[in-house]
């Protein structure tokens, strides 16, 4: 039997995690930014975007609505921002 190499899961986790982070930062000046302009920082499907976005607004991290052009961070979404990480 071949051994199973595990490398590529934790690489692929936290690659998902500075993505989530990513948006965040991107909206941290708590202004309007067209859902395009966060598309394009960070290199997204739309779709899989999108439901990022419907998830954070769920939690009420960042103020969206679905089928609108422009996203806001709410200040919880800043308080997710400002907890410790880890190096």
């Amino acid at each position: 039997m071949g051994e199973t190499k595990k490398m590529h899961g934790p690489i692929y986790s936290r690659q998902k995690w500075e993505t989530l982070d990513g948006i965040l930062e991107l909206l941290r000046d708590s202004h309007w930014h067209p859902v395009k302009e966060i598309e394009e920082a960070i290199l997204l499907p739309e779709e899989k975007l999108v439901d990022i976005l419907c998830f954070f607004s769920d939690f009420n991290l960042i103020n969206y609505v679905d089928g609108k052009s422009r996203v806001k961070i709410m200040p919880p979404g800043l308080s997710v921002l400002r907890l410790p990480t880890e190096k």
